[in-house]
């Protein structure tokens, strides 16, 4: 009979145990994640993603009612170590790995589109993604994309490189400004490669047939240098 008695007793027991180390173990993940987020430099445009390894709940934590994090590297890197103490207990050492990725907004596609494919807002979102994973220049403003074409493929989710597209296209129509003290000057041409912003292409002028060496200003503009 009292064995009877006995045993859901002690399985109860067992289970509110197991059940409080869950708990203790959740909230110990918590708060070193915390302790490594409120240390992470950032800059405006920039978002943190801290993530704690999961804690095992079989550790010993009954003795231990208030815990200290300290991180065991100089600074905050992409993998971290925080040491967990206890005031009640100090044999008690716990070492938690926390990673951290510093997040940057970039345009991403909503669908895939395939190369010739001209872009509108309709394609495109800004996402964050881990600035590891983004490889060649990138773009976070969906505006400056806008009339842009694809140079290749680029799936659903992906973000958009300067592999990817080009501002002005090879046998684009483009609008060739030049500008200075107190006058400025526009015609119409044919841009003769790909480019991105910023850089320096050969363009036909339509009028003239006269090819010139212009800068990309924007999607379907060039300027001359004077």
């Amino acid at each position: 009979m009292i064995k009877h008695i006995l045993c859901p007793i002690i399985l109860l027991c067992l289970s509110f145990n197991t059940l409080a180390a869950n708990k203790t173990a959740a909230t110990i993940r918590q708060q070193a994640t915390a302790f490594v987020k409120n240390q992470v430099s950032l800059k405006p445009f920039q978002r943190a993603q801290v993530v704690a390894a999961n804690i095992d709940p079989r550790t010993n934590f009954q003795q231990c009612k208030t815990f200290h994090y300290y991180l065991t590297n100089n600074e905050i890197r992409k993998d971290n170590t925080v040491r967990v103490t206890c005031d009640e207990s100090n044999n008690f050492r716990l070492y938690v790995p926390v990673k951290v990725k510093t997040l940057i907004p970039v345009v991403t596609m909503k669908n895939t589109a395939n190369s010739g494919d001209m872009l509108d807002s309709s394609d495109l979102t800004v996402s964050y993604i881990d600035q590891t994973q983004i490889f060649g220049s990138y773009y976070s403003d969906i505006n400056s994309l806008l009339g842009a074409k694809l140079k290749r493929r680029v799936n659903r989710n992906s973000p958009l490189t300067g592999y990817d597209i080009c501002i002005v296209c090879r046998g684009d129509t483009v609008k060739i400004v030049a500008s200075g003290k107190g006058f400025y000057i526009s015609a119409g041409g044919t841009a003769l490669a790909d480019g991105l912003v910023g850089d320096t292409i050969r363009v036909r002028n339509n009028q003239s047939q006269r090819v010139i060496t212009a800068l990309i200003k924007s999607v379907g503009q060039v300027m001359i240098r004077m």
